[in-house]
């Protein structure tokens, strides 16, 4: 559906955060709302974090893939992924992968 509405500013919201548990916010120092840039050796996005325990300590989620347009750097959480498939019938493996979180400093 945000493919259809990602124009629209409260969809934009709603895909454009990272949940990340209140533990290691604490730990990177990372506050609820707060920028933070999600990377790996593919790429890397910026995303506001959503502090809560929507996910365990030691995971991060996106729920959904923001437009790129509206993005910081017109990067999405698509950046972030593997073009590899699975080795048990040639699936995609975007639903999970290894990522890196820090804060994002401001200027």
């Amino acid at each position: 559906m945000n493919s259809t509405f990602g124009h629209r500013d409260a969809v934009d919201l709603q895909t454009a955060v990272l949940h990340i548990n209140g533990a290691d916010a604490a730990r990177l120092g990372i506050r609820h709302s707060g920028q933070v840039r999600v990377f790996n050796d593919r790429g890397s996005c910026v995303l506001p974090a959503c502090v809560d325990d929507t996910v365990q300590p030691g995971v991060v989620s996106a729920p959904s893939v923001r437009w790129a347009k509206r993005s910081p750097g017109k990067r999405n959480v698509n950046a972030l992924t593997s073009e590899r498939l699975t080795d048990a019938g040639g699936g995609p493996t975007f639903y999970s992968c290894l990522v890196q979180v820090e804060r994002e400093w401001e200027s």
